[in-house]
């Protein structure tokens, strides 16, 4: 029995040395593999020494910003375009439009000589105007056609107003990847709108030559001048709702792309916000003229007049959903990301910081525009009907 224990004894301590053994092994061969680790490190961070004096991408837009006084988010803002625009051309009709009205990119300026021409055009236009209309009022007194003439002061003041903007903005906004086919279709059928009247207007007032130049050409130009103003805004509107969007898809991953989430939507709102509120008071007001003189014909029992004023308000609102077409495309997508969305914690942040667009307290989507294009609409109409039965 004690040479028994003996043995087993002598078994034991030989399987520990065997497996101190296989340790010793193990131990020798991790060293080697940290050595080649260490190896490696060194010889990144060598590559790393030789890189520090080349400018990065992201060192050369903070240096920019900081020579600009940019702000730490518009910085922040400005690498995440960078590292998520696509490699698509701009669209060959968008950058035409640009190059037109003088409201170049920062790789290729407009003329400055567009600019100046459209900056009297718009100056030297509106005070004329507005002299000729407080000459003809302090002579003739209100007349019902005057009407017509603050609807047109309206509509000059919001076309200088979208010319400026598209000139500050388009050196900062890129348009790859934008699809500009629903905003110029909606200008092409506001324009075609705009002109549907001339026949009528030469046929019930008796054509004449001379209308050619004081009513028709008048008609014909002014959309021409007018219209690709509000398209060029509504384009660099929805290439930023487009990028807002695309961050809007990645926030679900982590913290990090939640906060550039936030980061775009804050920079969206603030670039567009005091604008789109500019943009809905004159050309609301302007809307709101278009509907009360047609109320007025038809009292008068001026029809043609009635007709032409609603033809243009279906051709003005043609134009003012070029800027509504990009913002309720943003609201549906963050509504549909609400949706998606199954984690508790984001859920509830979403609640704290809302990311839908506001204008004037009301998010503007596809059922509430539904919801007051068809109660104008019906307004309209029911009010026509009635004057209609009273003749």
């Amino acid at each position: 029995e004690h040479l028994n224990l003996k043995e087993d004894v002598a078994h034991d301590v030989a399987n520990l040395l065997h497996e101190v053994e296989v340790l010793k092994a193990e131990m020798a061969s991790m060293q080697r593999e940290m050595q080649t680790l260490r190896g490696m490190m060194s010889t990144v961070s060598s590559g790393r020494g030789a890189l520090a004096a080349f400018p990065s991408p992201e060192r050369t837009m903070h240096r920019m910003g900081a020579e600009a006084g940019s702000t730490d988010e518009s910085l922040r803002m400005r690498s995440l375009f960078m590292t998520e625009t696509n490699l698509q051309p701009e669209p060959y009709g968008a950058r035409t439009l640009f190059a037109v009205i003088g409201a170049g990119s920062r790789s290729h300026p407009g003329p400055l000589c567009l600019r100046v021409f459209f900056g009297t055009l718009w100056i030297l236009g509106f005070l004329i105007y507005m002299t000729s209309l407080i000459v003809y009022v302090l002579k003739t007194g209100f007349h019902v056609n005057m009407i017509v003439a603050v609807y047109l002061s309206l509509m000059w003041v919001a076309t200088m107003m979208h010319w400026g903007c598209a000139v500050i903005v388009r050196p900062e906004c890129s348009l790859q990847g934008v699809r500009a086919k629903g905003v110029l279709q909606l200008v092409c059928v506001g324009y075609v709108l705009s002109i549907v009247w001339l026949p009528v207007y030469a046929v019930v007032f008796h054509f004449e030559w001379a209308m050619i130049v004081t009513d028709i050409l008048p008609s014909l130009l002014l959309p021409v001048v007018v219209f690709p103003m509000h398209a060029a805004t509504a384009l660099l509107f929805q290439a930023d709702c487009a990028r807002a969007t695309s961050a809007l898809t990645q926030l679900m991953r982590s913290a990090e792309d939640y906060d550039d989430a936030v980061v775009a939507v804050r920079f969206l709102k603030k670039r567009w916000h005091t604008f789109l509120r500019l943009h809905f008071v004159f050309e609301g007001s302007a809307f709101a003229v278009l509907i009360l003189d047609s109320f007025l014909s038809t009292k008068q029992h001026d029809w043609s007049q009635a007709v032409t004023s609603c033809i243009g308000a279906a051709s003005f609102l043609c134009v003012t959903m070029c800027q509504l077409y990009p913002l309720i495309e943003y609201n549906e997508a963050v509504a549909s990301i609400r949706l998606m969305i199954e984690d508790f914690a984001m859920a509830q942040r979403l609640n704290r910081e809302p990311l839908e667009f506001r204008v004037v307290q009301v998010v503007i989507d596809r059922r509430t525009f539904s919801a007051l294009l068809w109660a104008g609409v019906g307004s309209i109409m029911s009010a026509v009907v009635k004057k209609a039965k009273q003749m």
